[in-house]
């Protein structure tokens, strides 16, 4: 992959404006935004979205490239760029016209592509933290892993992040078990605070307090050897204790992939960091890692003061931690000393202004996660489900339905699409309705569930999305880092403001009824005192970066704050020592003071700032509070800055009533990409319910297919060198499988689709046409498995039930030699299906 381009110069010969202009079409192959006219010495720029940077085109012989900007295009990747100059040239060199002078040819030693050329010549990231190499090579790598994994199953992803990562031998960690009596006060206190609508609402009481004996719940504590030692000498415990809850989007992630940053806070503030190892959705959904996390923080409880309790948490961790201090606060619950929120993700919504941007500068997906499918993700919905279910009656008919079911079944719904029409919008999630979004004049309903966290229905309650809290007054102090250039920056400063001054951001009439009439919950705290740091043009939970020099600081400002929280509640001074140039390696070492010296003059070359504006340097005491407030702006060198005004700052200019409203820009984004994953896995979710001339289009995302001209694809095969498909199950024991050290069963909802995936997903191995013929149709009862003559021909399908799940299977060879294995399978899914859980509301459709 080409990164970190720094400029191309495209120069178009003068007196060619109609062929300027068609670049802008056949031959750059953009979508302009907006179609301006080149004309003769005006220079256009052209955005490159993964980089920050820019390509200049201009029409005219020696123009300026430093003349007034023109935005026209956004190119989405270095590689487009690179064709894009591929295809200048051969436009040229085909039509037998001259080359542009000052064109950089592909390949060129002046055309700045590989590393050499970018960092020698960084003058368009001058200020920005991609002019390290450091830096901008970490950004790249966490992107090219996001779009990597994307093309694997969600199963896959924790499997890979839920590695065991051994520590190194200056760090001592130790497993607990939490006991399972702190387990039920937990849910006793989230059930206390759901009440009995919101227990209806997420489904339950007890299928989300449900694991097996062997599986209980655990915590890893983290410690420095050194401070472990000296701690076990003088017999003393520890009066700073972090619990940590680590992010990644509520469904990856692990303590092992988040430990070098725990050991780091651990040697920072000289304390024992605990991490809890939560359970991960879409296996296990919202309330079940707020019910992890809530059970250890009352294990912590049992043997320490809330005075010498700390929390702490990056991204989804982030949202996680301050729903626990809302919870604790609403029950009455000690508090902890304070909280430290590193770009926490508070709005599943995505009701924000900088959601819908355009973030270079970020490596979180503007379009949301996707993955290949999988028996874990995505559930049916709700049409789905419906199929499913009219399958099933038809083969249990009663009394009045004794119709055979390969009858004629033009009367039968259309195939499930996940995505309907309506004719009015209605973007705010509740229960009991979809979510439906005016994307380009056209009113669509989202019946697919699009986050992995909860239900579209649950998105906007206050424990899923903080940011809809009545209040978020009454809690301990709390630092907000936040980076300038993430994707989630604006909910992140909104947040900020509303702890501290609640009255002015409260919530809209849309959620007031809801969640707090009278506004009694609004008029009981006082506001939280807030430190809020905007770091410029930093990526999402910057710390992750780790080998940076924007963490480096971030770091000293989180033992900063955490230090002065600790000692505030406990009411004595505490120390932090300043340790990033010291390397524990090879500290008792020969090269020690080499080390020593070279440190001291990389502190002499950091650049000390030269604005009269900067206020300090990150890490120093923590200033005096302003209206609840410390608001500050960060550089990459940590330097301080005031933040301006929050009326000049779009996060706070957003109407209240605006927030928790899914917006039509971040849906259009998850419907495009939610489209191209379908046409390329080819899944096909369908039921007896289907007539003959239904064919699927890529209007259609269950049913999307493509010809697939390039990807070498036959009908009823794979790509090549894909394996051949089979009717085996991927699990054979699915109601014990480990899930980030947790083999506790999937859900019910995942119970389903493991009845139905493998069969009705054939993943890359329908039809050419994707014509679904009923003629084909056979069925001897419940225990059919396909028809009694192998399907010999590709482009044929059967419909098929599997313990009354109906499934639609294409086309697969003539598959003979199986039977034995098939019947074991069988014998699988029928014990499979008589697991009883209380389930979610996904499943109780």
């Amino acid at each position: 992959m080409i990164t970190g381009l720094h400029h191309v110069n495209l120069l178009v010969p003068p007196g060619t404006l109609d062929l300027a202009n068609h670049f802008y079409g056949t031959v750059l192959g953009l979508k302009p935004r907006p179609v301006p006219e080149l004309q003769a010495g005006r220079l256009a720029w052209f955005d490159i979205a993964d980089s920050g940077q820019q390509v200049h085109i201009a029409c005219g012989d020696n123009l300026e490239l430093n003349s007034a900007r023109h935005p026209c295009f956004k190119i989405e990747s270095g590689e487009a760029l690179l064709e894009i100059q591929k295809r200048i040239w051969a436009h040229f060199e085909q039509g037998g016209e001259s080359a542009p002078k000052h064109a950089d040819k592909p390949g060129a030693q002046n055309s700045g592509y590989g590393q050499a050329g970018t960092y020698t010549s960084r003058k368009s990231r001058r200020q920005k933290p991609t002019a390290h190499i450091s830096y901008d090579e970490g950004l790249h790598l966490i992107r090219s892993f996001l779009v990597y994994a994307s093309h694997k199953t969600v199963d896959d992803l924790q499997s890979f992040t839920a590695n065991i990562v051994p520590h190194p031998p200056w760090v001592c960690t130790e497993n607990v078990t939490i006991p399972a009596s702190l387990l039920t006060i937990a849910a006793d206190t989230i059930i206390a605070n759901l009440g009995n609508d919101g227990i209806e609402q997420i489904g339950g009481r007890k299928w989300w307090q449900w694991r097996q004996t062997a599986s209980p719940l655990k915590a890893e504590w983290i410690e420095m050897r050194a401070d472990y030692h000296q701690r076990k000498r003088t017999n003393a415990k520890s009066d700073r204790v972090m619990l940590y809850v680590h992010g990644g989007a509520y469904f990856f992630g692990s303590v092992d992939e988040h430990r070098y940053q725990m050991q780091r806070h651990a040697r920072k503030l000289k304390a024992r960091v605990i991490a809890p190892r939560y359970r991960l959705a879409p296996q296990f959904p919202f309330p079940c890692g707020l019910h992890d996390c809530l059970a250890v923080y009352l294990y912590l409880l049992t043997t320490h003061d809330a005075t010498e309790i700390i929390l702490a948490g990056d991204s989804a961790g982030g949202g996680m931690v301050l729903s626990i201090m809302c919870l604790l606060r609403d029950q009455s619950l000690p508090l902890p000393a304070g909280a430290l929120l590193i770009s926490p993700w508070v709005d599943l919504t995505h009701s924000f202004p900088s959601v819908a941007a355009d973030n270079p500068m970020d490596y979180i997906p503007p379009h949301g996660f996707h993955h290949k499918p999988s028996t874990a993700w995505p559930p049916l919905n709700q049409d789905e489900v419906e199929v499913l279910n009219r399958a099933k009656l038809r083969q249990h008919p009663g009394p009045d339905k004794t119709g055979p079911l390969t009858e004629s079944l033009s009367d039968q719904t259309a195939p499930v699409q996940g995505i309907n029409k309506v004719s009015h919008a209605d973007p705010v999630p509740r229960q009991h309705h979809h979510l439906s979004v005016e994307v380009d004049g056209v009113i669509v309903q989202i019946k697919d569930q699009t986050q992995m966290y909860t239900t579209n229905q649950l998105l906007s309650h206050p424990l899923v999305s903080p940011v809809l809290q009545p209040s978020l007054g009454g809690l301990p102090p709390i630092l907000i880092l936040t980076g300038g250039g993430e994707l989630l920056r604006d909910e992140q400063i909104y947040l900020a403001h509303k702890a501290a001054d609640p009255q002015k951001y409260p919530l809209g009439p849309q959620y007031r009824a809801r969640y707090d009439p009278g506004d009694k919950i609004l008029n009981k705290y006082k506001p939280t005192s807030v430190q809020l740091q905007v770091w410029e043009d930093l990526c999402h939970a910057a710390p992750t970066l780790s080998f940076t020099r924007p963490a480096k600081y971030m770091y000293r400002s989180i033992a900063q704050f955490g230090a002065w929280a600790l000692a505030r509640a406990q009411d004595h001074p505490i120390e932090i020592v300043d340790d990033d140039n010291i390397s524990i390696i090879s500290s008792k070492t020969s090269a020690s003071s080499r080390d020593e010296s070279r440190d001291r003059m990389t502190r002499q070359r950091e650049p000390a700032s030269t604005d009269p504006k900067a206020v300090g340097k990150a890490g120093d005491p923590i200033p005096n509070f302003s209206n609840h407030m410390i608001r500050q702006r960060v550089d990459r060198y940590g330097n301080i800055f005031p933040l301006p005004p929050a009326d000049e700052l779009p996060a706070t200019s957003i109407d209240p009533s605006e927030v928790g409203i899914v917006k039509p820009g971040p849906v259009k984004k998850w419907l495009a990409v939610k489209r191209q994953f379908e046409v390329r896995t080819m899944a096909v979710f369908s039921a007896p319910g289907i007539s003959k001339e239904t064919t699927a289009t890529t209007d259609q995302p269950r049913l999307a297919q493509s010809k697939h001209a390039s990807a070498d694809i036959t009908p009823g095969n794979g790509p090549v060198g894909s394996p051949t498909p089979t009717f085996s199950y991927p699990y054979t024991n699915t109601d014990a499988r480990v899930v980030h050290g947790s083999d506790t069963p999937t859900s019910r909802r995942s119970l389903e689709r493991l009845q139905t995936n493998n069969y009705l997903m054939a993943s890359g191995y329908a039809s050419d046409s994707a014509s679904v013929q009923t003629g084909t149709a056979s069925v001897d009862g419940l225990k059919t498995k396909r028809p009694a003559e192998p399907v010999r021909n590709p482009s044929t399908t059967a419909v098929v039930l599997v313990e009354g799940v109906a499934a639609l299977v294409v086309g697969h060879g003539d598959g003979g030699g199986r039977q034995q294995e098939e019947n074991e399978h069988e014998e699988d899914a029928r014990t499979q299906s008589k697991v009883g859980l209380d389930a979610p509301p996904a499943a109780q459709a």
